[in-house]
């Protein structure tokens, strides 16, 4: 991947478990790649901001270049996302970026919150794969940052082209898609279940023919 072009790298263990991912960091950063080494985020009795905060040590330790905060199932509120960007901050200066969906709703909230924390920068997407269980549309994000001294400046009318353009691919793929992958669902605070999951899970329960057995 690295000699086809690929600049960064991000690597995850889905149970935080640094070990896993120490191979991985160490290939990166002898092909002088970026290893963004990742916090995986879900919530637990035992999933505490401190505790996870603690987990840069490691990924300081393997000289990741950056942090990301990883919150698969779209469960960051504004308020943890502060606290734990600052908590991260508190221990090492290294940049951090914060990764969410819009499932329940949370992530453009969430992502100003770790932005006025000291997180360098956030992940979004363009309409239509932006927003429901995706990340925030970026039109969106710019919009909701205006006033904002960290705003940022794409141009407006590219970002249209560009979604423009992947309403054409989105037709494509027709079979694969789900409207209710598009929307935000506050059950997704009781289930949890990760956005690519879930709308994976919808596509394979209309492959055989259960759709209709989603609730239960």
């Amino acid at each position: 991947a690295a000699k086809h072009g690929m600049d960064i790298f991000r690597v995850f263990d889905a149970l935080n478990d640094m070990r896993n991912i120490r191979t991985a960091i160490s290939t990166v950063k002898s092909l002088g790649k970026h290893a963004q080494g990742v916090i995986c985020y879900t919530t637990s009795p035992v999933h505490t901001s401190a505790k996870l905060a603690a987990l840069a040590d490691e990924l300081a330790a393997m000289e990741c270049d950056s942090i990301c905060l990883k919150d698969m199932a779209g469960l960051l509120t504004p308020r943890i996302t502060y606290d734990l960007v600052k908590a991260i901050k508190a221990r090492h200066n290294i940049p951090i970026v914060v990764h969410s969906h819009e499932t329940a709703g949370f992530a453009l909230a969430s992502y100003m919150a770790g932005i006025d924390a000291g997180a360098e920068s956030v992940d979004t997407s363009i309409v239509p794969f932006a927003n429901g269980t995706g990340q925030p549309d970026t039109l969106r994000m710019q919009a909701a940052m205006v006033g904002h001294p960290r705003v940022s400046n794409y141009d407006t009318k590219t970002l249209i082209e560009l979604s423009k353009y992947f309403q054409g691919v989105a037709k494509e793929l027709t079979k694969f898609m789900s409207p209710a992958n598009e929307r935000v669902d506050s059950d997704a605070l009781t289930y949890q279940v990760p956005g690519g999951m879930l709308s994976n899970f919808r596509t394979q329960l209309v492959e055989m023919k259960m759709a209709d057995r989603f609730n239960e």
